[in-house]
C-alpha cells in the first residue's frame, strides 16, 4: 500500500478506535430513541438529524467510489423518527468500516478517474465523519446538562 493511502486507511483506524475523537461505536451505543429525536434550543437539528445527514453522505461518497444508487439532494438534512435511529447507527457505522477496507484492499478498486480523486474522495469522508461526530458528542453533553440541571430543580 503506497504512503496516500496508508495515511487514508490510518484516519479511518484513529476515527474508529476513537483515538483523537470520540469512537463512534461507544459514542452512539447507548443513544434512547426519544432523546435523540429532540431539538434542543438554539440548536439547528437533532442528534439524530446529525447522524442521518452523516449517512447521506456516506451514501453519496461511497456510491461514487463504488457505482451504487446516490440519494436525491433534496433528502439531505431531514429529521427522522426515533425509530430510524438503531438503522441509521448502523448504517453509519459500516460506512466507516467499508471506508477503511476499500482503501485497504489490493487492489485498490474504485470508480473514480484517479487513486488520487478516490483518496480525496475517502479523506473527505473521514473529515466530514470526525465533525459530525464531534457534534453529536456536544449535543449529548448539552441534552445531559439540561437534564442535570432539571433534576437540581426537582429536589
Amino acid at each position: 500500500m503506497d504512503t496516500a493511502r496508508e495515511a487514508v486507511a490510518d484516519l479511518f483506524r484513529q476515527i474508529l478506535s476513537g483515538e483523537d475523537i470520540p469512537a463512534p461505536k461507544a459514542l452512539l451505543a447507548r443513544l434512547k430513541p426519544e432523546a435523540s429525536a429532540e431539538r434542543l434550543p438554539d440548536v439547528p437539528y437533532s442528534l439524530l438529524g446529525n447522524l442521518y445527514h452523516a449517512v447521506f453522505w456516506h451514501r453519496v461518497w461511497l456510491g461514487r467510489l463504488t457505482g451504487g444508487k446516490r440519494p436525491a439532494w433534496k433528502d439531505d438534512w431531514k429529521e427522522p423518527g426515533p425509530e430510524a435511529l438503531d438503522a441509521l447507527r448502523d448504517e453509519f457505522l459500516d460506512g466507516l468500516n467499508r471506508a477503511l477496507a476499500m482503501v485497504e484492499a489490493e487492489p485498490f478498486e474504485h470508480r473514480m478517474e484517479s487513486d488520487a480523486r478516490a483518496l480525496h474522495l475517502l479523506m473527505s469522508l473521514a473529515i466530514h465523519d470526525a465533525y459530525h461526530l464531534g457534534q453529536i458528542k456536544l449535543i449529548k453533553r448539552m441534552m445531559a446538562t439540561r437534564d442535570r440541571q432539571i433534576g437540581n430543580l426537582r429536589t
